[in-house]
């Protein structure tokens, strides 16, 4: 088979990015939404102190969050 050398590095890169083409295919959100969510993603996780739960805020960001 064609692809990575099963050493585990890349094993969540490529299921993110299964993911990603399953909400596009199934028209669950947009390229520009998975987008805006990554990086609202990035920004909580740099302005949480480590061993704090990650709290993703919906607030300017653009990002819709539903619990």
């Amino acid at each position: 088979a064609a692809g990575d050398a099963d050493t585990g590095t890349t094993y969540y890169t490529h299921w993110l990015n299964a993911l990603e083409a399953m909400v596009l295919a199934k028209q669950l959100g947009t390229a520009e939404q998975i987008h805006d969510l990554e990086h609202a993603w990035e920004d909580a996780a740099a302005r949480t102190p480590h061993g704090q739960p990650i709290v993703l805020e919906s607030q300017g960001s653009g990002v819709s969050v539903s619990n």
